[in-house]
């Protein structure tokens, strides 16, 4: 590699906006996190609908990342000057829409769902078309499902629509003033053709929407502009500090896993946890159980069998616990850690308790599907016979109900293209439970290869980043020299028939589960 005089000095600012926690992070460009800051996303009911429709206050998030911004570069305690580029990353789903003056007509989650009410106009004119052109099912998740329904119940409002753009390029927008997208965010719209890499005139041209709504496209790692003074102001970066195009989170993380190269599978461990494939060209499942999207290297496409909620479905129980036992749990210790200890002294397979809590197996067809939650777990009736169940064995089952369904959304991807990988790479918070990797490798019978970096999404944006800070000359190389390698964790071939056995009763229970 060739090294460019003061090529390693100075550090990259990462900005993601999750679902449920708007996060910010410093790296110095040998990849190492400098200081990580977060605060919480807040999302409120939309006054022209009902409690499933939600926005949010473009106005109280760019607050809240101002105060981050600044939080992060006092708290680090280096010179605003130093940082060499900015570059973001948020969730996939997730939009707002412009008006001609750049003023928001609506802003909206992933969690909002007024695009259940016009997916049925996307099906009758398209079908099984646009899951081909976009590698996307099903609709209601999308820019376009949004868009068609401002449409069909608001029509003033739609009237005002002048620019379309996912979360993370509006705040590339707010810090340099210039309206791009890029094709890992861009294909989570439904407007976007995974084949071409490029916005769909067919698209467009079926739902009768000007090309204009749309901006225009850089490249992962590419310069789109400058911090502005205002945004300066705000913030407390230099005006002029490049900022660069990142990625959708998803894809980052992979990238900071090092998953560039097709065949690779990777684990994203995260509010929801993406088990994902990288293929070298955009092949889509034949049956629309599946997502294909692009990843961040031009040559390279993503098949996505997605967990959905994981650390949500753990946090929930961490603070299940937490109401009923109070004071008990952990005596001022962190939660998880508490909750960690108990779990690691229960046994593999949990005393044959089992949860199904969240963690499902990805079928796009049946989006709607809301499946009940429980635990199972030997009755108390006969105590000399049955085996003690205590919080531990609790918490443990939610692990490996997470295990679990990482190792049918695995058999998905392997069934649709060929054989099991040996290793597999992994990041997202929940890989901060060092059982829980353990238990994964057990269960999938693989080796699991974890970060050292836990923030996968900031430091994938973190080296896009670096790429358009021209500290290294490809994003290829910086992916190389700044991926977070960490531990590998080796299956337990001790544990192999437990897990066997566990998975075979597990997927019982998940068939089972919705006739309840």
């Amino acid at each position: 590699m060739k090294q460019r005089p003061g090529a390693r000095d100075g550090y990259l600012l990462s900005l993601d906006a999750g679902t449920g926690t708007l996060r910010g992070a410093l790296f110095d460009l040998r990849g190492r996190l400098i200081r990580a800051e977060s605060r919480p996303r807040r999302y409120l009911p939309d006054p022209s609908g009902g409690s499933f429709l939600l926005v949010f206050d473009p106005r109280a998030f760019w607050t809240d990342l101002c105060r981050l911004i600044r939080a992060l570069i006092r708290e680090a305690d280096i010179p605003a000057e130093s940082i060499r580029a900015v570059a973001t990353t948020c969730h996939r789903m997730s939009f707002l829409f412009l008006d001609g003056k750049g003023e928001t007509v609506y802003a909206g989650p992933n969690l909002d769902s007024r695009g259940i009410f016009s997916q049925a106009d996307i099906e009758e004119k398209m079908g099984e078309e646009i899951f081909s052109i976009t590698g996307l099912w099903p609709p209601l998740t999308s820019a376009l499902a949004k868009l068609l329904w401002f449409r069909q119940e608001a029509p003033a409002a739609f009237a005002q629509i002048r620019t379309v753009l996912a979360l993370g390029d509006w705040i590339s927008r707010a810090l340099c003033g210039e309206t791009r997208s890029e094709p890992t965010t861009a294909s989570g719209s439904m407007f976007f053709d995974i084949r071409t890499r490029a916005w769909s005139g067919e698209v467009l041209e079926a739902f009768q929407l000007d090309p204009s709504l749309l901006p225009l496209l850089a490249q992962p790692g590419e310069v789109i502009g400058t911090v502005r003074p205002h945004a300066s102001a705000a913030t407390g970066l230099c005006a002029g500090t490049p900022v660069v195009a990142g990625g959708a989170d998803t894809q980052c993380a992979l990238l900071a896993a090092g998953a560039s190269a097709a065949g690779q599978v990777a684990i994203v461990a995260g509010t929801t946890a993406p088990v994902c494939c990288l293929q070298d060209e955009p092949f889509t499942d034949p049956d629309r159980r599946l997502w294909t999207s692009c990843h961040l290297p031009a040559d390279a496409w993503i098949l996505e069998s997605n967990c959905h909620w994981a650390g949500t479905v753990y946090q929930w129980l961490r603070d299940l616990i937490a109401s009923v036992l109070g004071a008990r749990a952990g005596c001022g210790q962190d939660p998880y850690a508490w909750m960690e200890e108990r779990a690691s002294a229960a046994p593999a397979g949990s005393g044959y308790t089992f949860a199904l809590l969240g963690p499902a197996l990805m079928d796009a067809r049946h989006f709607h599907v809301v499946r009940p939650g429980l635990f199972l777990f030997p009755p108390p009736v006969q105590p000399v016979i049955a085996p003690q169940v205590e919080v531990g064995h609790f918490v443990r089952a939610a692990l490996e109900n997470i295990a679990y369904a990482l190792r049918g959304n695995l058999e998905q991807l392997v069934r649709l293209k060929g054989s099991k990988p040996d290793r597999v790479a992994a990041s997202g918070g929940l890989c901060a439970s060092r059982l829980l990797c353990q238990i994964v490798a057990d269960c999938l019978g693989v080796a699991v290869e974890v970060g050292s970096v836990r923030e996968g999404s900031l430091l994938g944006a973190a080296i896009c980043g670096a790429a358009g800070a021209r500290a290294f000359d490809s994003l290829q190389e910086a992916c190389s020299e700044l991926r977070c390698q960490g531990q590998v964790f080796e299956p337990d071939p001790r544990q192999r028939s437990v897990y066997d056995q566990g998975y075979a009763r597990w997927s019982e229970l998940y068939r089972k589960i919705v006739e309840i």
